[in-house]
């Protein structure tokens, strides 16, 4: 199966619901501007939430491009509010499964499952010393 998320280049938008440690759901949009240079893929994004005031978290990834006969790509990312993150994603028929860990030692995983060209269905969740702190279902599609 052919991927548009991530490998290839545009714009996407994003809603749905983000759910902090209690499961309070959160209405969440973002964006996200995916670039691909020579040696790297560059995807710059953010989630807004409505919150007292807005709350911008936002997220720098570094992929390194994966050859044509593998299904997996390395990154590293920069996020505001966790800071270094590396992780990999792997393609899985119409899903892109990613597992990460912060610097700070929190690790999660998500996956983003494939619609159609235009649009994909994401779902995550992060974990501190087994507790879920964090976890989003978000629907992506390109502007």
């Amino acid at each position: 199966m052919n991927h548009t998320f991530l490998w290839r280049e545009g714009v996407w938008q994003a809603s749905g619901i983000f759910y902090d440690e209690k499961q309070k759901p959160i209405q969440a949009t973002g964006r996200m501007e995916v670039s691909h240079l020579k040696d790297a893929w560059i995807a710059e994004s953010f989630l807004e939430m409505d919150l007292n005031e807005t709350l911008r978290i936002t997220n720098r990834y570094k992929i390194n491009p994966p050859s044509e006969e593998t299904t997996a790509a390395s990154w590293t990312a920069l996020n505001m509010a966790l800071g270094p993150i590396k992780g990999n994603f792997v393609i899985v028929g119409d899903s892109i499964f990613s597992l990460f860990q912060t610097q700070g030692g929190q690790n999660g995983s998500e996956y983003y499952r494939k619609i159609n060209d235009n649009h994909y269905h994401n779902k995550g969740f992060l974990l501190e010393d087994g507790k879920v702190i964090s976890s989003w279902e978000i629907d992506w599609k390109i502007k």
